[in-house]
């Protein structure tokens, strides 16, 4: 991230901060169920810019599509975020191996202490649990292809 990158995200999370819906919201202690609902995260600081532009938008009534989460913004600002390379790795290995999502789900809870409710919460897997995974289903593979 550039530094005018930097200060205008800076600048977007001070307006949000100082935003009457914001104050309202911790009032009520009702801020982070509002971002887990629409965003999928507790605080606003892991959102991309792009995200963060929607999150004011909504705030001020606008109509806002929150289909889909930015998670090439949110690599961006969080170099701990696992990349896209490492998603796709894993999952064509799952496919490789001939996993259910059942079998896929245990394995992935037994390594890294989180359930996968869903195929998009392998976005939820640091770069480090990735890359742990990767490495033991490649060792999987490997063992399976010499036996």
């Amino acid at each position: 991230m550039t530094e005018k990158q930097r200060a205008f995200r800076n600048s977007l999370l001070t307006k949000i901060h100082t935003h009457s819906f914001y104050k309202g919201a911790i009032q009520n202690l009702a801020w982070e169920e509002f971002l887990k609902n629409s965003f999928g995260v507790e605080s606003s600081k892991f959102l991309s810019i792009k995200e963060l532009i929607s999150l004011i938008d909504l705030m001020d009534g606008k109509e806002v599509n929150l289909n889909k989460p930015d998670y090439k913004g949110r690599r961006a600002i969080n170099s701990e975020i696992s990349t896209k390379k490492q998603i796709v790795k894993a999952l064509s290995l799952k496919d490789e191996l001939g996993w259910s999502n059942g079998k896929w789900r245990t394995f992935v809870l037994k390594y890294t202490d989180k359930m996968l409710w869903n195929d998009k919460m392998i976005n939820s897997l640091t770069k480090k649990e990735l890359t742990t995974i990767i490495s033991i289903m490649q060792k999987i593979k490997s063992w399976r292809e010499k036996n």
